[in-house]
């Protein structure tokens, strides 16, 4: 690969993973690298390839890290559910 790190092929391939599961904001993903990267052990660092660093990460800092979530709206049943609750317990 062309004068790039293996810092920057890991982290090109974190924030590709991590926004392909729609589970994480991206906006905020390469400064969570920089957190997760900064938790890995250099001797992990220089002994694994890429790819075996990248699910390093995935499998066992990214849970430890806060990472913003995207946020899903509730549904409409929910909220009435909760309203109705709190009129039943008002005339209780």
């Amino acid at each position: 690969m062309a004068n790039t790190t293996k810092q920057e092929r890991v982290e090109q391939q974190f924030v590709s993973t991590l926004v392909a599961e729609q589970k994480y904001k991206s906006s905020g993903l390469r400064k969570s690298f920089e957190q997760c990267w900064n938790q890995v052990p250099s001797g992990l660092i220089s002994k694994l390839n890429s790819k075996e660093l990248l699910d390093y990460i995935i499998r066992h800092i990214v849970p430890k890290t806060n990472i913003p979530l995207i946020n899903e709206p509730k549904g409409k049943y929910e909220s009435i559910v909760s309203d109705n609750r709190k009129g039943f317990e008002r005339f209780a």
